[in-house]
């Protein structure tokens, strides 16, 4: 490993200590949804749109840009053709009467799918970029926030993340940050789905609450 993929490493653990630590300060603490959670968002403001419950389409227009362009940075979704297809699905104008976007069923079903194919291989998909060495300095924040996001979204509690990865680093100090995203595949993967609450709609933390 290079003298710069040993200071990305670094960077990488010590942000995720930051962002799952409730002691850190408001202005290094994770603030963002991520980007699944995002995309499961705009699903329900399309569904909400489609069926008239939604009289305008601005929330639409709004969440979908702003989701639009997490989804452009995020390199943890997968190639670049499916990052491209889901920003085109956001992006086209979302229209009831020509059925256009994501006023359109079949689109928002095409959107849905490659939401869910992309959020069973997000943490995977991290371990690969890292694997790689493609985690430059300039995306080290990046790459904390969205792995940090996805696993806070997944209702994991930020005490037992923090207490996971102190302990993680404390027995293998050199682990490579794609094993600790491995890892933390393994354990969101062994989570039932069906037991989350989003930040969208609950506040009750899996793996004991606020414990480690």
């Amino acid at each position: 490993m290079s003298p710069q993929d040993e200071n990305v490493e670094t960077m990488l653990k010590r942000r995720l200590l930051e962002l799952f630590d409730r002691r850190s300060s408001w202005h290094r603490s994770l603030w963002q949804v991520g980007t699944d959670l995002a995309l499961q968002e705009v699903l329900e403001y399309a569904g909400s749109y489609r069926s008239s419950a939604m009289a305008s389409d601005e929330g639409l227009k709004y969440v979908t840009a702003s989701t639009a362009n997490l989804v452009e940075r995020d390199i943890g979704l997968g190639t670049g053709p499916v990052r491209d297809r889901i920003v085109a699905l956001l992006r086209t104008p979302h229209v009831r009467k020509s059925s256009s976007g994501l006023a359109s069923t079949t689109n928002a079903d095409e959107l849905s799918e490659l939401a869910r194919r992309t959020r069973t291989r997000y943490l995977e998909s991290w371990a690969e970029v890292a694997d790689q060495r493609k985690i430059t300095p300039d995306l080290v924040e990046l790459a904390a926030r969205s792995v940090a996001a996805h696993l806070l979204d997944a209702q994991f509690s930020a005490n037992h993340l923090h207490g996971w990865l102190l302990s993680t680093l404390d027995k293998q100090p050199d682990i490579p940050v794609s094993d600790l995203f491995s890892q933390a595949h393994k354990m969101w993967e062994q989570t039932p789905r069906g037991s989350f609450k989003t930040r969208l709609g609950g506040s009750e933390d899996l793996q004991g609450g606020d414990g480690a």
